[in-house]
């Protein structure tokens, strides 16, 4: 009589990224080196080198990236799902003004406590309406994302200019303190000659963004089905995954991170 002998169950091999995925990595590593000899070359005197110093690395690079690194992670859900979208700029924009008119009506004044959520809270609810108003025609129209968003990039811009006139704060108004003073908070590294103070909240904004949208690809259900949807739309709903939802919600998200770039 023959037993049969169960296999010992493999352990599954880590896939080690492809030359196709470290590309950009490549590339910036390229970069750096190469700003690096430029900046050795053209140092500043008081600096070794004007491009490798932590002022520079963080205040001139980390500080004006984190927009759009931010808006990258909405992005990269959007574009896994075989979507784009290229409105961003324009529901950043639009939810930058209407956050900045509610905060500006605040008193000078204000608690940090009623400031910030307010400041947050209503670019990300436009954001977010925004991108929800992306999903919805993307999924009920059935029309391909690039028009949509074409579409919608043209109108919010032409509401900024109807709703917003005026710069932002107008004449005679200032954004609370407690907000301005928060969100241009410094650290200071080192001491005399060699201190450096780092405009820091704006980096540690995106780095949580970050976080957050790797936990939600990788970590959650709902990032598994964004990845099941971008592999194959049928195949996701004969499996019971509501891809009109997925699809809503990965347009919803990118309307958040804009909201959070607009705020910083």
């Amino acid at each position: 009589m023959s037993e049969t002998v169960a296999e010992a169950p493999q352990l599954k091999k880590r896939r080690l990224p492809q030359m196709q995925e470290l590309g950009l990595l490549v590339v910036i590593v390229i970069l750096y080196v190469l700003l690096t000899i430029a900046g050795h070359v053209y140092k500043i005197p008081t600096e070794w080198n004007s491009f490798l110093n932590l002022d520079n690395q963080i205040n001139g690079i980390g500080q004006q990236m984190s927009i759009y690194c931010i808006m990258a992670v909405g992005m990269t859900a959007v574009i896994i799902t075989g979507g784009i979208d290229i409105s961003v700029g324009a529901i950043m924009g639009v939810a930058a003004l209407a956050g900045a008119r509610v905060v500006q009506e605040l008193p000078v004044d204000c608690a940090w406590y009623v400031a910030l959520p307010l400041a947050f809270g209503v670019p990300m609810l436009v954001g977010a309406l925004c991108g929800a108003a992306n999903g919805a025609m993307t999924v009920g129209f059935r029309m391909h994302p690039f028009i949509v968003t074409l579409s919608t990039m043209s109108i919010l811009q032409g509401l900024a200019v109807l709703w917003f006139p005026s710069t932002v704060p107008v004449t005679g108004k200032q954004l609370p303190v407690a907000f301005v003073n928060a969100m241009s908070a410094q650290i200071t590294i080192g001491s005399g000659r060699a201190e450096v103070g780092l405009r820091w909240v704006p980096v540690f904004v995106m780095l949580v963004v970050v976080a957050i949208g790797a936990v939600f690809l990788h970590a959650l259900v709902a990032g598994r089905e964004t990845y099941a949807i971008g592999g194959n739309p049928e195949a996701a709903r004969f499996s019971g995954i509501r891809v009109w939802w997925a699809t809503m919600r990965v347009y919803i998200l990118m309307g958040l991170c804009a909201g959070i770039a607009a705020v910083v």
